[in-house]
């Protein structure tokens, strides 16, 4: 599959299909409104003064606090905001473990929800825009949204896109040095793709790593051929044997646990 991704003109990843009850429609449109509009340098402030019709001037902190306090439909109006651009995040999409390879080896990614697109690259831009002006201007926000209101919502947006990026960054580092002749392939990266995938769905405990596995390095990628009659800690096993061999270090030992409760290797 992974070779499949990386040579297709065009991957389209489906989201999901256009909402049928009014109240989730709303939602996808807000959500799709408002990444459009990050996406093309719109600061979040400015996107919640216009589209939540909070305070325009440039008022003072104090006199900030003072109209957002006094008027109770900013608080409820920006709660039904956050859920809104929510929706996109929580696709169940975002929570498997196969879907990754989608993102990270394909050459032109275009996200669809409904008839609605948009290219990975772009929501990439919109989530660091988001980002960006949530530092610059996060004690206005925090007084329309609620503090924690607000840091659980970019926490959340946080864990989607970060995992898919430390994916990024690492096939980055493997092409790079693939192209160079370096003789060191950087199995931390790869170390660091399999932790991403804990807390990643699979239907199949062992595509925790056959999900993530046109992502190693090759010396990994070739001695670790998906084979489904091996129990789930044999895979385990293996992979970290692989690693452990090719690599001629100790990277992986840092990731070893003590809990033994789920009954599966360290």
């Amino acid at each position: 599959m992974g070779e499949i991704y990386g040579r297709a003109a065009q991957v389209r990843i489906w989201l999901g299909p256009l909402e049928i009850l009014a109240e989730k429609r709303a939602e996808q449109s807000t959500a799709s409104q408002v990444l459009e509009m990050l996406s093309q340098g719109t600061p979040f402030l400015q996107i919640c003064q216009l589209l939540l019709d909070w305070p325009k001037e440039k008022l003072s902190m104090k006199k900030w606090y003072n109209a957002c306090e006094n008027e109770p439909r900013y608080r409820e109006s920006g709660d039904s905001f956050l859920s809104s651009i929510s929706s996109l995040y929580h696709r169940p999409w975002w929570g498997r473990v196969w879907v990754m390879q989608e993102v990270v080896l394909a050459s032109n990614a275009k996200m669809q929800w409904g008839s609605w697109i948009m290219s990975f690259d772009t929501l990439l831009s919109a989530y660091h825009n988001l980002k960006d002006d949530m530092q610059k201007n996060f004690s206005r926000l925090e007084v329309g949204f609620g503090p924690k209101k607000l840091r659980d919502f970019l926490a959340m947006v946080d864990s989607r896109i970060e995992p898919i990026k430390i994916c990024q960054a690492f096939q980055k580092r493997l092409s790079d040095s693939n192209h160079t002749n370096q003789s060191t392939t950087p199995y931390l990266g790869f170390v660091q793709v399999l932790a991403t995938t804990i807390t990643r769905q699979a239907t199949d405990p062992r595509d925790k790593v056959y999900g993530v596995l046109a992502m190693a390095p090759p010396p990994v990628a070739r001695a670790m051929v998906p084979n489904y009659d091996k129990t789930i800690s044999e895979v385990y096993v293996d992979t970290a044997y692989h690693i452990l061999h090719s690599s001629r270090s100790y990277i992986l030992l840092h990731r070893a646990t003590s809990d033994q409760t789920s009954n599966l290797p360290s």
